[in-house]
C-alpha cells in the first residue's frame, strides 16, 4: 500500500505547488510599441543668403523684448526668398508697418512685424492675412527705396490689395502658398519663395495689359 500512499502524497504537493495547473504558463502582456520620433526640422528657408539689414530671424531673437505687467510683445517674421532666375522687389504692408526687400536670385530677406499690445491697442499675432493690407512685387528692377508709389502697370509686377474679393489662388496674395511656422506662442514666421513660376504669371499679366493698352483699353 506504500505506493498508493505515496502516490497520494505526490499528488497533494503538485495541487499545492500548481502543477498542471495554469498557472505554470506566465502570459506576458505585449510591450506598447515605441513612441513614434518627432520629425527633424528643416528650415525652408536654410540655403539662402540673407540680405535683410537685420539679419536673420536667428539673429533678431536675442533683441525680442519679455513680456511686462503691462504689455505683451509679438514677433511676425516675414522672410522672403528668391528661387527664380530674376531680381525682384517685395513689399508687405501691415496695418502699421512696411517691410521691403530687394532681392537677388538665391537671396532671402527678413524683417519682423514687431507688435507690442497694451490691453486692446494692437492686435497680437498675424496668424492669418487679416492684418495684412497690401503685398506688392516688382521684377527685374529695383524700386526698394519706394514701392509704393512704383510704376506697376508698365513693369512685370503684381499687386494684391486686402480685403478682397478677388480670387488670390495660387499667387503670392494666397495665405496658403505661404509656409505658415508657429514656434512660440509670440514668435511666428511666414516664409514665401519665388520661383521662375511667379515670374511667368507676372509676365502673363503684364503682356495681357500691354495688349489691352495698346488697342486703347485703360
Amino acid at each position: 500500500m506504500k505506493w498508493l500512499y505515496y502516490t497520494v502524497l505526490l499528488l497533494a504537493c503538485c495541487r499545492m505547488s500548481g502543477c498542471g495547473s495554469d498557472k505554470d504558463s506566465v502570459s506576458v502582456l505585449p510591450s506598447d510599441p515605441p513612441a513614434p520620433e518627432e520629425p527633424e526640422y528643416v528650415d525652408p528657408t536654410a540655403g539662402f543668403r540673407e540680405v535683410g539689414p537685420y539679419g536673420s530671424m536667428e539673429d533678431m531673437i536675442p533683441d525680442e523684448h519679455p513680456d511686462s505687467e503691462f504689455s505683451q510683445c509679438y514677433y511676425n517674421y516675414f522672410c522672403l526668398c528668391n528661387k527664380s532666375s530674376h531680381t525682384l522687389t517685395v513689399a508687405v504692408s501691415s496695418k502699421w508697418k512696411n517691410i521691403c526687400g530687394f532681392l537677388r536670385p538665391e537671396t532671402k530677406y527678413t524683417d519682423n512685424f514687431g507688435q507690442e499690445v497694451f490691453g486692446t491697442y494692437r492686435d497680437g499675432p498675424i496668424e492669418s492675412f487679416d492684418d495684412i493690407r497690401s503685398i506688392r512685387v516688382i521684377y527685374d528692377k529695383n524700386v526698394s527705396d519706394d514701392p509704393i508709389e512704383a510704376d506697376f502697370f508698365h513693369t512685370v509686377s503684381e499687386r494684391y490689395l486686402f480685403p478682397s474679393e478677388d480670387d488670390f489662388a495660387g499667387t503670392i496674395g494666397d495665405e496658403n502658398e505661404w509656409i505658415f511656422e508657429k514656434f512660440t506662442d509670440r514668435r511666428l514666421r511666414w516664409v514665401y519663395i519665388f520661383t521662375d513660376e511667379d515670374y511667368d504669371r507676372a509676365k502673363a499679366m503684364y503682356d495681357e495689359r500691354m495688349a489691352n493698352y495698346g488697342s486703347g483699353e485703360k
